[in-house]
């Protein structure tokens, strides 16, 4: 508990070095606690901080000072801005025996565009993958960072969208969500750091990629002239957070704090929520696919109660009532069968009786018979 304290209270300091004009950072340090874990982590992965040493704050404000310098030269061609880091390095942006890391300018330069963009970057894409090579985009020699980001998002664009008039197709239930998704149709989130595997879909084993740095988007909102990352998309993906993680939702917010993630709490972040899918263009493509899940009926017993935008309804109302009446018929017959029964047995009695007044009535009876002809 003392250590988790001591993280957030480390987290202005070192969200500052990011943001440097950001003007609070010290509401809600919650948002930021997974961003700074994943800061620490990849740290250590880009073997920037040595493997199993504990997390050092003079070394991380240290290494966050050089970003600085590498935001200022996010226009510039890859090997210039390289050079200018390696500048810094001697300079002792970095220890010196990190400094004399093998690649240290690279391996910088990689871990920044990670921490400050939640972008994976790879400088020579010809190296043996590291452990933090998930997945990554490679920056090849004469692009800009701000060009290769810019890149990679238009290649993410649909040229098709429509946008046109509203459509009953192109308007997205208000029921799609991801609380929804997970409790109907078995979907599961997978959180992610990383902003280039938002909204993916493992569609063999039903897992949704969400990107969980809302707090980040909105920051970088903050400070678009500093950020590569185009201002539309930053837009659209707060957007689609808005859409599948509604502030405003009761099961939305039960679904966040039991997977521990708070950034319902921005509320919509100063947009609005769009649920005409042409207004994605970015992230058009996967919404589209994964709204076709509402076509199909949910999961098990669920499929036999109405739900929000069914499809089939009638068959729905027919199974109900069939049913019903079923029910009905049931009790009635019931009823009807228990009233013969009754009806039998009073006639069975009084058959009994008139036997048993008939053997009393023959001589002798009332010797034969003492407990019956008395």
């Amino acid at each position: 508990m003392d250590r988790e304290n001591d993280e957030l209270g480390l987290e202005p300091r070192l969200i500052a070095q990011i943001w440097p004009k950001l003007q609070d950072v010290s509401l809600l340090p919650k948002l930021y606690t997974a961003a700074i874990r994943y800061l620490r982590c990849e740290l250590e992965k880009t073997e920037l901080r040595p493997h199993g040493v504990e997390a050092n704050p003079a070394l991380e404000t240290k290494v966050l000072t050089c970003l600085q310098y590498f935001r200022s030269d996010i226009d510039r061609p890859r090997a210039a801005a390289l050079d200018s880091l390696q500048q810094r390095l001697e300079n002792g942006c970095l220890p010196a025996s990190l400094a004399s890391v093998p690649d240290a300018k690279s391996r910088l330069a990689e871990y920044l565009a990670r921490v400050w963009l939640h972008f994976p970057i790879r400088i020579d894409s010809s190296q043996p993958r590291r452990p933090s090579d998930d997945e990554f985009i490679s920056w090849d020699d004469g692009l800009t960072l701000r060009g290769l980001i810019e890149s990679y998002f238009s290649g993410l664009k649909v040229d098709n969208a429509k946008a046109g008039p509203l459509s009953g197709e192109e308007i997205i239930p208000r029921h799609f969500t991801a609380a929804y998704l997970v409790k109907n149709y078995r979907w599961r989130i997978r959180w992610t750091h990383s902003l280039t595997e938002h909204l993916k879909i493992d569609w063999a084993n039903k897992i949704i990629h969400i990107y969980e740095h809302k707090v980040w988007l909105l920051n970088h909102r903050q400070h678009i002239s500093d950020c590569p990352i185009p201002a539309e998309a930053l837009a659209e993906a707060i957007d689609t957070l808005n859409l599948l993680f509604p502030p405003y939702s009761r099961e939305t917010k039960k679904f966040l704090g039991s997977q521990g993630r708070h950034f319902g709490a921005l509320g919509l972040g100063g947009r609005q929520e769009i649920r005409d899918l042409s207004h994605y263009k970015f992230w058009y493509t996967n919404l589209a696919h994964l709204r076709t899940e509402l076509k199909a009926p949910p999961y098990g017993w669920r499929q036999l109660l109405p739900h929000e935008g069914t499809e089939n309804l009638m068959q729905l109302l027919t199974f109900w009532v069939t049913v019903g009446l079923l029910a009905i018929l049931t009790v009635v017959f019931g009823g009807i069968a228990s009233y013969f029964s009754f009806k039998q047995y009073e006639l069975a009695l009084l058959q009994y009786q008139l036997s048993l007044l008939q053997a009393c009535l023959s001589p002798g009876a009332n010797e034969s018979m003492p407990e019956f002809c008395s």
